[in-house]
Order: structure tokens, then C-alpha cells, then sequence
């Protein structure tokens, strides 16, 4: 995991608006990227990172400053991909000096996207935070002597500090790596177990796909078993047809020579017999149909001539009543008797003696010419009385059913307008 090279002092920072709040060294990134170890507290987060290439003394090289994505789990984005270390070495010299690759100064335009501006200016805070964490230096990179390096900024050597000073820094230092190689350690154990867990489900799984296939086989195998013993038998019983065949062809050719032409005459008597048979039945049927289509039709007549003669019997047996009556209702309306009916939405109306039998006879006709409207109207009314909605129907038969307003007499209801609403009256 990691690299033995000597000017492979790479490190990963991880940045929140408060400052630095993670550090991996780039082979710990590489296993994020691998899979190896999830980011819980970046779960369906956008973190801004960047990447920094190292030297000797631990000054900053080359920069990417990148954007990565991590899933529901913590895990990075499969779609992530950013070449760093290409990025770092094709990286230009900024304002400031530094070597930097940014969404604005980026060597690769198709990578513009993935990365970020931060504020690289001397009063920017970005630039402080990552000195901060390389003089802290928790990721416990390796310091080359000062001696062994050019002084050209004629500071002291590290040398003239005190023997104790570098001892504690260095007991801070080997103590921090010691919590962070753990830490390293526990993330890798916990994918470890995650990762034996989803192997031991993938083996359930194909087992139970096995033993699937195993069936799958059995049924396979028996069924071929079954076909093999079909075929066999399909194999005999057109060996014995085929035998039959030429059996009957042999008989039917021995005996197309003397018995030919009484077959012959035998069919021509048969079809010839059949014909008539055929002929007479429809004869028959034809004579027998006829006979009963004229019994339908004179049953027909009869009925309506019964029916009419029903209805004339009835009006004459209801005339003669109120005839033989008549004495009877001017006696009654003498008597001080008021003949009357009650119709919906118009009350009680009276009926004169001389107009009984017309009540009698018809009543919504009487009804209707007592409102002087005719008696289609008086109906339409009646059933807009009874329902006041629009009564248009659509091509469905549905009706509209809109609220309309309720005409309280025959004499003002105007079919079609009353009964519809302002949408449908110009339709109606």
C-alpha cells in the first residue's frame, strides 16, 4: 500500500468551511478509491479535497484542489475519476508561486468540472490551513535535515533547537501516526467483516441457485428419458402403419381387377338412391316450412285484430259506464260534490262533471291541456320539476347534471333552455 519511493510524500486533505477535517496519506485514498474502507461522516455528502505532492523539507510541490462525491454508505461515487498525479506534474505556477491545478488552472479541460477555486491569495485562508496541518504533520511524513538541504532563507538550523524540544515533537509525532495507523487498522478490519459477510451471502445465494440447477437438471434428464421412450414408441407405430399400408394397397390391387367395376356400380347406386332421399326430405321440409310461416302469419293478424278489438270494448265499456252514470256525478256535483285531482308542482285542480270521462280516458293530456302547453312539454316539465339539472347528454349517455333553475310552471318551462345549463343552451 505504501510506496517505498523517497519523493513519494503525497498526502489527501480533506477541507469544511472551518478549516482542515481529515488527512489520509494517498495510499489510504487509494484504498477509498478501491473500496476498502467507507467515509461515514461524508454519507450522500460533496466534499472539497486536494491532493499535495510533498518535498524533501515537506513543502508543498504541486496542488489539486478536487471535488469527490461519496453514496448513501460512505462509499466514493463509481463515476469518480481524476487523474491526480497527471494533474499535479502538468499543473502551472500561480500568482502566488505555487503550482496549482484549479476548475480555473487546469492543464486538462475535460477535468474543469471536478475541481475547485479556492482563494490561493495571500490573505485566503486555504493556503494557511494546509501549512498548519504540514508543520503539524499528523500523517508523520519524514523530514530531511536542514543541513542537508540549500539555506537560502538564512533562518537558524533546525539543529540549534533543543534536544528536548525534538524529542516531545517527536513523541507528538509517533503517537499521532500510532492513532491514525489504527484507526487505518479498524476501518480495514470492519471492510474485512463487511466483506465476509457479503461473501457468505453470495454463497447462500449460490447454493441455493445450484440446487435450483440441480432440479432444473433432474427435470431436464427425466423429461428427456420421457421423449427418448415417445420417440421409440412413435418409431413402432409408424413401422406397424407402414405395414398396414402396403397390406391394403396389395388387397386393394388384387382386387381392382374383378371386383373394380362392381365398387363402381355399387357408389353410382348408393349416390344415385342418396340423391333422391335428399331430394324429398327438402321437398319436405320446404312444403312443411311454407305451412307454418302462413300459420305465423295468420296467428299474427289474429292477435292484432284480438287486440284492437280488446281496446274498442274498453273504451266503449268505459263510455257506457260514465254514461250510465252520468244522472250519478250531476247528482253528486248538485249535492255540492267538487271533483278534483292534485299534480305534483300544480296542487289540486278541478274537474268540471262534463270532463270526467276526458280525465278519465287520459289524464296527463288533461293535465297538459289544463296548463295549455302539450303534453311532450307538460312530461318534459314534470321530469325537470321533479330534478331541476341540465339534461344534455354526451356521447357516453351521461348526463351533465348541472344545477339549473327550477321553472314552477308548465307555461314558462321552454324544453331545451329551461332544462340545460349556460353551457349546453346553445348546444340543446
Amino acid at each position: 500500500m505504501f510506496s517505498s519511493r523517497e519523493d513519494s510524500r503525497s498526502a489527501i486533505l480533506f477541507f469544511s468551511s472551518q478549516g482542515i477535517v481529515k488527512e489520509l496519506l494517498y495510499s489510504e485514498f487509494e484504498a477509498l478509491l478501491e473500496g476498502f474502507t467507507p467515509e461515514k461522516e461524508w454519507i450522500d455528502k460533496e466534499a472539497k479535497a486536494v491532493y499535495l505532492e510533498l518535498s524533501a523539507d515537506l513543502q508543498v510541490k504541486a496542488a489539486v484542489f478536487f471535488v469527490i462525491s461519496f453514496d448513501s454508505e460512505g462509499w466514493v461515487e463509481a463515476s469518480w475519476n481524476i487523474p491526480l498525479v497527471n494533474l499535479a506534474r502538468t499543473a502551472k505556477v500561480n500568482d502566488v508561486g505555487l503550482k496549482a491545478a484549479t476548475a480555473q488552472n487546469c492543464s486538462d479541460p475535460k477535468y474543469q468540472e471536478m475541481l475547485w477555486n479556492p482563494d490561493l491569495s495571500a490573505s485566503g485562508k486555504v493556503l494557511g490551513w494546509i501549512s498548519d496541518a504540514i508543520a503539524v504533520n499528523k500523517l508523520g511524513f519524514s523530514r530531511q535535515a536542514a543541513e542537508n538541504m540549500p539555506n537560502t532563507t538564512g533562518q537558524v538550523a533546525p539543529s540549534a533547537v533543543s534536544h528536548d524540544n525534538n524529542a516531545r515533537a517527536m513523541e507528538a509525532q509517533i503517537t499521532q501516526l500510532m492513532q491514525h495507523q489504527t484507526q487505518g487498522a479498524s476501518d480495514i478490519a470492519q471492510a474485512m467483516a463487511k466483506l465476509e459477510e457479503t461473501k457468505a451471502q453470495y454463497a447462500k445465494k449460490l447454493g441455493a441457485l445450484q440446487a435450483q440447477l440441480a432440479d432444473k437438471v433432474r427435470q431436464f434428464d427425466s423429461a428427456k428419458t420421457q421423449l427418448e421412450g415417445l420417440k421409440s414408441t412413435l418409431e413402432g407405430s409408424e413401422q406397424k402403419i407402414a405395414q398396414m399400408r402396403e397390406h391394403y394397397e396389395s388387397k386393394l390391387k388384387s382386387t381392382q381387377g374383378h371386383e373394380a367395376d362392381f365398387i363402381t356400380a355399387l357408389r353410382e347406386h348408393y349416390e344415385t338412391e342418396a340423391s333422391e332421399q335428399i331430394a324429398s326430405a327438402e321437398s319436405e321440409y320446404k312444403e312443411l316450412l311454407n305451412w307454418r310461416e302462413v300459420e305465423l302469419i295468420y296467428r299474427a293478424e289474429r292477435e292484432a285484430q284480438l287486440h284492437d278489438e280488446m281496446t274498442q270494448l274498453k273504451l266503449k265499456n268505459t263510455e257506457l259506464a260514465l254514461m250510465a252514470d252520468g244522472d250519478l256525478l250531476q247528482t253528486m256535483s248538485d249535492k255540492g260534490i267538487t271533483f278534483m285531482t292534485y299534480q305534483v308542482g300544480l296542487g289540486h285542480i278541478n274537474i268540471p262533471v262534463s270532463e270526467v270521462p276526458l280525465y278519465i280516458n287520459n289524464p296527463i293530456g288533461f293535465v297538459a291541456a289544463y296548463c295549455k302547453v302539450s303534453q311532450a312539454v307538460y312530461l318534459d316539465w314534470l321530469a325537470h320539476f321533479h330534478a331541476p339539472v341540465c339534461r344534455i347528454q354526451d356521447a357516453q349517455g351521461g348526463y351533465c347534471g348541472a344545477d339549473v333553475k327550477r321553472m314552477e310552471s308548465p307555461m314558462q318551462f321552454m324544453p331545451g333552455v329551461s332544462d340545460c345549463c349556460p353551457q349546453h343552451q346553445n348546444k340543446a
